[in-house]
């Protein structure tokens, strides 16, 4: 083997190493946004269903993310617009988040309301 094929080849697995850093560091980026705009979402949604005294940062992030996934199996086929779990981080993919969070929260609505206290 000559001297400059043993370097293209350290070369190569330098820059394999550093695109899996990259693509790590990505993914824990993109969850820790995940989080944020969840809880976000999810707190828009409790002040607009009137139900934010009721709910912590723990119940914010999953209503807006369990939001999120309503959204995007009711609204995303209709608008054509994906939902915040699809890494999609735009201005529309709130909104269809930020809907299916609102209907999240007026079925958990509806099954308090009609259980016995």
């Amino acid at each position: 083997m000559q001297a400059h094929e043993l370097l293209n080849e350290e070369d190569d697995a330098a820059c394999i190493d550093l695109s899996l850093n990259q693509a790590k560091d990505g993914a824990i980026m993109n969850f820790i946004l995940w989080l944020v705009v969840g809880g976000v979402v999810g707190w828009i949604a409790s002040m607009i269903m009137k139900t934010d005294k009721e709910q912590g940062l723990f119940l914010n992030i999953v209503v807006g993310i369990v939001g999120a996934l309503i959204g995007g199996w009711v609204l995303s086929p209709l608008v054509g617009v994906s939902t915040i779990n699809q890494s999609n981080f735009s201005i529309a993919s709130m909104v269809v988040s930020l809907v299916g969070a609102v209907i999240l929260l007026g079925i958990v609505n509806i099954f308090r309301r009609s259980r016995v206290r």
